[in-house]
């Protein structure tokens, strides 16, 4: 970490960094003002309806200075608000000496308050309420070394000022002016260690969205790329499959009749592996969903009669659903896509004597539950952890040699945290799996 005692932030950052504490300093100087008008009010009330003006001599004065801050407090607290609702950010900053004066006139309440702690004009052992007010500006108000300068030159020579006019004697004179260049120290070492706290911050989150405008930009890029491969890989992938089907003419002979086939299956699973790439691509980057309201339970109905045409009776295909009506909004494409996925795989990986699927939908608290359960080969614990990843390693082939990508699942898992939700799974190896889709309700 880079200490900022003497300097300021880097010329890089300094202009952005001023602008952002000098509008956090506008805050903080409203909220600090609003709290003294309420401290003073407080005190007033207190101090009236005891006996603590009987006790200290000074009440009088100590009054008087609390109701004239009292009074300018609410002017700046009321100045602040005015300016920060009509004057632009960028022009606000403009006026950022009303907050260094406030700053300034708060620390000099505290010295007028120091000198009258006590009765006596001797303000030894009676400074704690000018350490107090020191220390709210340096701990909350991010200044510049310039201005943390001028506010202590100005309490400095105000703080002389005032000993000079009371008259004490070389000793009670040395002692205070000892003690208070001693919390001027300590002022000036606790702002530069709050600005060195905010210079350091304001850095790294800037460092931070340059990284991730880059990286943006970078996947823009590949996203441009990866379109540019995938049509010019297509083509030709395309191309040699159409010239494959003119010359699977009848009667070739097998051998031959099976090495175009052959062709023909890469060609289809080439294009497939592009269009699965390109669609895990985009889905990374998809910034908003468009959402209808579904009824969850016909869509799934749908699913399930889809892929009861296909399975056939292969395997037993169940579908559980709610007495209930789901209504829910999401993107019904996207949705289709996950349960499709889901469904697929479960087929692939489900044996065709006694193999079950089951699809479930559930209310559970505030979330929508979708599950589809087999009892088929299972997930090995160790592929458990990289399922989801893009082109994962826990990618194998099904039953009956299906190929995998290792993206379905990836995809899918996008697309459920695109509608808020998750994509997770249970599994157990010879025992089947357990596929849950939870939706927020």
């Amino acid at each position: 970490m880079k200490l900022y005692i003497l300097t300021s932030i880097d010329p890089n950052f300094r202009k952005e960094f001023c602008h952002q504490t000098r509008i956090q300093n506008f805050k903080v100087v409203q909220f600090i003002a609003l709290f003294s008008v309420v401290a003073g009010i407080v005190w007033r009330v207190f101090s009236s309806t005891s006996n603590y003006q009987a006790n200290f001599v000074n009440y009088h004065a100590f009054s008087i200075i609390n109701a004239y801050f009292v009074g300018l407090s609410i002017i700046f607290a009321f100045v602040i608000y005015i300016m920060r609702k009509k004057i632009e950010p960028r022009n606000l900053v403009r006026y950022h000496f009303i907050v260094w004066l406030y700053s300034l006139l708060f620390i000099l309440k505290n010295i007028a308050f120091s000198f009258l702690a006590q009765s006596t004009p001797n303000p030894s052992n009676t400074l704690a309420m000018l350490m107090v007010g020191l220390f709210v500006i340096a701990s909350v108000l991010v200044y510049s070394t310039k201005e943390t300068f001028a506010i202590e030159v100005v309490s400095f020579v105000v703080f002389m000022s005032g000993m000079f006019f009371l008259q004490v004697d070389n000793t009670i004179w040395i002692t205070n002016i000892t003690a208070f260049c001693m919390l001027l120290i300590v002022y000036f070492v606790i702002s530069r260690i709050l600005y060195t706290y905010h210079c350091n911050y304001f850095k790294k989150v800037k460092i931070i969205e340059a990284k991730n405008e880059q990286i943006e930009l970078a996947n823009q890029s590949k996203n441009e790329l990866l379109s540019m491969v995938a049509h010019d890989l297509r083509s030709p992938l395309n191309n040699i499959q159409s010239l494959v089907e003119i010359m699977q003419m009848p009667g070739q002979e097998n051998e031959q009749a099976a090495y175009f086939q052959y062709i023909k299956d890469c060609c289809v699973k080439a294009d497939g592996i592009i269009r699965e790439i390109v669609t895990a691509a985009q889905e990374e980057n998809t910034p908003l969903l468009h959402k209808t309201n579904e009824h969850l339970n016909m869509l799934l109905q749908d699913a399930y009669r889809n892929w009861k045409r296909i399975v056939s009776n292969k395997v037993e295909l169940a579908l559980v659903l709610p007495e209930e009506w789901i209504v829910l909004a999401v993107n019904k494409n996207k949705i289709q896509r996950i349960i499709d996925n889901l469904i697929g795989n479960a087929i692939k990986f489900t044996p065709e004597k006694n193999g079950r699927i089951e699809i479930e939908l559930r209310r559970i608290d505030n979330k929508v539950r979708i599950s589809v359960s087999d009892n088929g080969i299972g997930i090995p614990q160790e592929y458990l952890p990289y399922l989801f990843d893009k082109f994962t390693p826990a990618g194998r082939k099904g039953l009956h040699e299906e190929d995998s990508t290792g993206l379905g699942l990836h995809i899918s898992k996008q697309l459920a945290e695109q509608h808020g939700g998750m994509l997770w799974v249970e599994s157990e190896e010879q025992k089947g799996s357990t596929f849950y889709l939870d939706l927020p309700a």
